[in-house]
């Protein structure tokens, strides 16, 4: 009897270490941000009281966490809106940037309440207000040590006049490199779990508590 019940409990064990293995390949580990782009240093700064972006590509699927705002000398005390905006003007994602939010290189970020998915194949325009602040920008040359991430393609400087958040409708000819301004932090999409994949991790769980009553039986 004994010899019966050591069989049955390393059965059982290595049922649910399988079982446990098969729902871990069902899960996708955390993915780590990055920011949209970078660089190490610039040549030119501004300011004013201006909506300063630049216009992207999505070549794949990203999902952006935070928004970011460059922060030169400091940021306004009562905050910056930045914001997303699609190819029809509509705004799809915002947050305020905050002089406390976390800094990485030259960019202050502010995690999105919800992170949104941009698709593959459209463009966008990200925007951020001034504030009378300043912003950076190159002319001809990107900035130095100048990096976009290849899930993106970066079009050109955007900007409108004002104070308050605003499609960024226009375009400075001379500054191909700026409006830096707004920044965001990018993972990839996580994938859509196939209806099959999600129902495995249950019909295996069935299956084994049906060998386990015949087992008992």
């Amino acid at each position: 009897m004994g010899g019966v019940n050591l069989t049955t409990a390393v059965r059982t064990l290595r049922f649910l270490a399988a079982l446990g293995a098969i729902c871990a390949l069902c899960l996708r580990p955390a993915l780590a941000d990055a920011p949209a782009l970078s660089f190490s240093d610039y040549s030119n700064v501004s300011q004013g009281n201006f909506v300063v972006g630049w216009e992207f590509d999505v070549l794949s699927p990203i999902t952006v966490s935070s928004l970011g705002m460059c922060d030169y000398v400091g940021l306004d005390p009562n905050g910056h809106d930045v914001g997303i905006y699609d190819s029809s003007m509509a705004l799809v994602a915002s947050t305020k940037v905050m002089p406390g939010d976390p800094l990485s290189g030259y960019f202050r970020f502010g995690a999105l309440t919800t992170p949104v998915t941009l698709a593959a194949g459209n463009g966008y325009r990200i925007a951020g207000v001034s504030l009378n602040r300043y912003y950076a920008y190159d002319f001809s040359t990107p900035p130095t040590g100048w990096t976009v991430d290849p899930r993106l393609r970066y079009v050109d400087d955007r900007y409108a006049s004002g104070s308050t958040l605003q499609y960024p409708a226009n375009q400075y000819p001379d500054i191909q490199y700026g409006l830096f301004g707004p920044n965001m932090l990018i993972r990839d999409s996580d994938p859509v779990p196939e209806p099959a994949m999600l129902q495995l991790p249950v019909l295996l769980g069935l299956s084994g508590l049906a060998w386990w009553r015949r087992r008992r039986a």
